[in-house]
């Protein structure tokens, strides 16, 4: 699966756009406006018809949502915001109506939209043509992100690597195999409990902790990792 990954952090003039192709990054850096760096970007890509989901990180100026989801007061989900967005919906989106990264996926021919990671009415088709994990408020220090009560870069990259666990066509997804999977963990899942009866299609194994699966899927996505750092040693 081929992804167009964006690392947004906004500055004066600039932005870096990473193309994970798979999972191999590239970098290049644009001093133009957002349009242009789309068009620019996407046209000049030998991929583009080979990318089937759009990934986002960064700060308030790619989040669509996903602070709508946490404890935090750093929230745009109220007017005026989205007042010129399809229905005029206020989505947590820190702007009038769409964000550049929701221009990109639909320029690439993706979607018209990307959700917020944190959104729980996400479907698996949602998931697969991409998402975005930023949080408005977040910065490259840790420090910047805990002040507001909002998700660093570290968890963010965190949410991918579950992501890639959820996008591998799991049946069950939001609940565990042992018992109801909404409550049960450490005594509470015991040998008195009800088990599912197949239990790699399960992406949770008590209500908190993977499956072997889960835990073997995210092992493949780390290997050419693990492999390049025992390599030099």
């Amino acid at each position: 699966m081929t992804f167009l990954l964006l690392f947004y952090k906004f500055y004066k003039y600039w932005t870096s756009i990473f193309l994970l192709l798979p999972f191999l990054v590239l970098s290049t850096t644009y001093t133009s406006n957002a349009h242009n760096l789309t068009k620019q970007t996407l046209k000049n890509s030998n991929n583009i018809s080979n990318i089937q989901a759009v990934l986002v990180f960064g700060d308030s100026t790619v989040d669509p949502g996903n602070n709508n989801f946490i404890n935090t007061m750093f929230r745009g989900d109220f007017p005026p915001y989205g007042v010129d967005y399809p229905n005029h919906i206020p989505t947590g989106r820190f702007t009038n109506g769409k964000l550049a990264t929701d221009l990109i996926a639909s320029y690439a021919g993706i979607k018209q939209l990307i959700p917020a990671y944190l959104d729980p009415s996400l479907s698996l088709d949602d998931l697969k043509t991409g998402v975005s994990f930023a949080s408005a408020g977040t910065g490259f220090d840790p420090a910047t992100a805990a002040r507001s009560g909002v998700i660093d870069m570290s968890k963010q990259l965190q949410y991918l690597d579950e992501y890639k666990i959820r996008i591998k066509s799991f049946d069950k997804v939001d609940n565990g195999c042992c018992g109801t999977g909404l409550l049960e963990v450490s005594f509470m899942c015991n040998s008195m409990i009800d088990m599912c009866n197949d239990r790699s299609k399960y992406i949770f194994w008590d209500s908190i902790h993977p499956t072997e699966r889960s835990y073997s899927l995210l092992f493949e996505s780390l290997c050419p990792i693990l492999d390049s750092i025992l390599g030099k040693l």
